[in-house]
């Protein structure tokens, strides 16, 4: 009914979603810009999740998501609970945010990517939506620096995205550990 529609227009936006929803609103978010002010102004409007951890951030070329997952494995075997994120994904984009080893679930990626929505497009504490829009890795990030503080992991191996010193990753604290793997010169059309 046109009544109906009306009250749907004017409710603020749900903070949680379907996997669905999840998964085209970040598809709305196309694209690689290089900065850091993206991830800020999120970080900022989300009550900077990413400083309630800490962190192994492994950069480089090749062998990232294989120093990753050995690096989390030895860290969970000693006990912490551990958070993984990694990129890009084989089947699923669950696979990028692990907590202890296992890929995040649909309702907790929900809850996460609805929050950084809300954070985006405003409507809840009196934000106004962002007016520069983030990528939809930015977005991936952001959620899992949600989804891990969610999970108040100990640790976090986060990898780095395409890299240099703009990467989304680099708004975390000052890491526990950083891991270099192997470099070669890539990604010139972004990085230069």
């Amino acid at each position: 009914s046109p009544l109906q529609m009306k009250e749907k227009q004017m409710s603020p936006r749900k903070e949680y979603m379907t996997f669905r929803e999840a998964l085209d609103f970040m598809n709305r978010w196309h694209g690689s810009r290089l900065g850091l002010s993206r991830m800020q102004e999120m970080a900022e409007r989300m009550g900077h999740p990413e400083n309630k951890l800490r962190y192994v951030h492994v950069a480089g070329t090749n062998g990232k998501g294989s120093t990753c997952a050995m690096l989390e494995s030895v860290l969970r075997a000693a006990g912490y609970k551990t958070g993984m994120f990694t990129s890009p994904y084989l089947e699923t984009i669950l696979e990028s945010i692990k907590i202890n080893g296992q890929n995040i679930s649909e309702e907790d990626f929900c809850r996460a990517v609805g929050e950084v929505r809300t954070a985006v497009c405003g409507s809840r504490q009196g934000l106004s939506e962002m007016e520069d829009k983030p990528t939809e890795f930015e977005i991936l990030t952001m959620a899992a620096f949600a989804a891990f503080a969610h999970a108040s992991c100990d640790i976090v191996v986060m990898e780095v995205g395409m890299g240099g010193r703009l990467d989304s990753t680099n708004i975390i604290p000052p890491p526990e550990v950083c891991a270099i793997v192997n470099l070669s010169l890539e990604h010139t059309q972004f990085l230069g």
